[in-house]
């Protein structure tokens, strides 16, 4: 039973990303977004841009600055769709530039 759960894992990860890809859709351009930073303990933990809209992105290498619950700031990014995420939380964004406010 156990030696298929992680070829399961992945399924459901790739089942998730194509998912979040057709409801977001090519978002390849950079979009602005302001919200807080927040820290989720999934697995070895996460940290994730919660949008004005409340829309979650899950941050993609963030910059140390960056790394601090409850920090507002506006950033600009892009959704990575060719990167996959054991956390699932939501579209994975990689920030460009950002600013503390």
């Amino acid at each position: 039973k156990t030696k298929h759960k992680p070829l399961i894992n992945i399924a459901f990860i790739f089942i998730q990303q194509t998912v979040i890809k057709k409801i977001i859709g090519n978002k390849s351009k950079n979009m602005k977004l302001t919200g807080k930073i927040e820290h989720r303990d999934l697995g070895m933990g996460t940290w994730v841009l919660v949008s004005e809209t409340g829309q979650t992105y899950e941050l993609y290498n963030p910059p140390n600055e960056l790394c601090q619950s409850d920090l507002q700031v506006e950033v600009e990014g892009q959704i990575r769709d060719d990167v996959m995420s054991m956390a699932m939380v939501g579209p994975i964004l990689e920030i460009k530039s950002f600013q503390i406010i």
